[in-house]
């Protein structure tokens, strides 16, 4: 239950930057706003500062910020949405989505100050001009439908020590740790793997499949970068994510127009908070890595032009900029709420496949 009230409350935080770069930029642009919601109506809670009423909605799915003039399009009222440039309503609309990404930058900033994996097939106690901390044999592959996979191994954990019958082996080299697993099947003894991922260190019993217990090894270490190195390749880092996004939403769309069935990597709530939960199992490295990916899937979801994410809004005003005038209130209002059904669908739809799987 605290796991789940803990995600609750860094997604929400997370949404709540997201609608704050709307606000931020609407007021900074001169437009007035109207409320800064949490959530979707029906309203719970409200509050109103100077102009804007702050409120807390029933639905804690999202969240919104109204702008003056936003729906209805009208011009003639001052600091209205429609009475400013189409530049400054541009940036008003995107401007979660560059929040979003600006967190997720600055949290892969934090893990590499913090230090990252790095495996080779040689030891290494430098890295590119970085000291290798807490070296020795890591987990580099982890076999799928293999034994080390069912044991919940992964890539990127520590060998702390290796375990057969009564003998308990510290392996120092990548020959030390095969040598040792293959005693352990010659000798017909279970093979008891202690690993280290993150701050926490466990231990799972490994039982050969077909002569093989499942993983492959090489020497590895943590590296920690400077704030400006961190800065520099978090840069690099959340680009490539946000490609590696556009890619999987793309072969994603393709394979749901073949099959008609949703990936199976696509998750709900649900499942969301499990992933949350086992993440922040492995230490805050992990857990903060994980909130870098979920605020860069928030920027590239609400990018995409669906009504009424951020990039639905986009693209009426991309509609409106090339024909001169803007899509009728009605044709937009419709497309919205036909847009936003389609999202509230999918995540039921994706809850209850991650409810059955629970």
């Amino acid at each position: 239950m605290v796991d789940i009230l803990l995600f609750i409350v860094v997604l929400s935080v997370l949404i709540l930057l997201h609608e704050w770069g709307h606000f931020f930029i609407a007021r900074r642009s001169g437009m007035k706003v109207e409320e800064f919601g949490l959530g979707f109506p029906p309203r719970l809670f409200g509050k109103k500062i100077g102009e804007t009423v702050y409120s807390i909605n029933m639905i804690p799915l999202g969240g919104f910020v109204k702008v003056l003039g936003e729906d209805s399009g009208s011009k003639d009222k001052e600091g209205s949405f429609a009475s400013k440039p189409m530049v400054s309503r541009m940036a008003v609309v995107v401007a979660g989505v560059v929040m979003n990404l600006i967190v997720a930058w600055v949290l892969v900033a934090v893990v590499l100050m913090m230090g990252r994996n790095v495996l080779s097939d040689t030891p290494h106690t430098a890295w590119e001009g970085r000291e290798v901390r807490n070296t020795g044999v890591y987990l580099s592959d982890v076999i799928e439908e293999s034994a080390a996979e069912d044991a919940g191994l992964q890539r990127g954990d520590k060998v702390v020590t290796l375990e057969s019958g009564p003998l308990v082996f510290v392996p120092r080299s990548l020959d030390g740790f095969h040598w040792f697993v293959e005693r352990s099947k010659k000798k017909g003894t279970p093979l008891v793997l202690e690993y280290q991922r993150g701050a926490v260190v466990e231990a799972v019993e490994l039982r050969a499949r077909d002569s093989i217990i499942g993983v492959r090894v090489l020497y590895g270490g943590m590296v920690s970068y400077s704030p400006q190195d961190a800065a520099q390749e978090s840069f690099i880092v959340v680009g490539r994510g946000v490609a590696t996004l556009f890619q999987w939403l793309g072969e994603t769309a393709g394979d749901f127009v073949r099959t008609g069935e949703a990936p199976e990597d696509a998750a709900g709530i649900v499942g969301a908070t499990r992933i949350a939960s086992e993440q922040q199992a492995q230490g805050v490295s992990s857990y903060l890595l994980f909130l870098a990916i979920l605020s860069l899937n928030l920027a590239v979801l609400n990018i995409l032009p669906i009504p009424p994410l951020d990039g639905g809004k986009l693209l009426f005003l991309t509609i409106e900029a090339i024909r001169g005038s803007p899509v009728s209130h009605t044709a937009e209002k419709k497309v919205q709420v036909a847009g936003f059904a389609f999202l509230m669908t999918l995540i039921l739809l994706l809850t209850i496949r991650d409810i059955i799987r629970l």
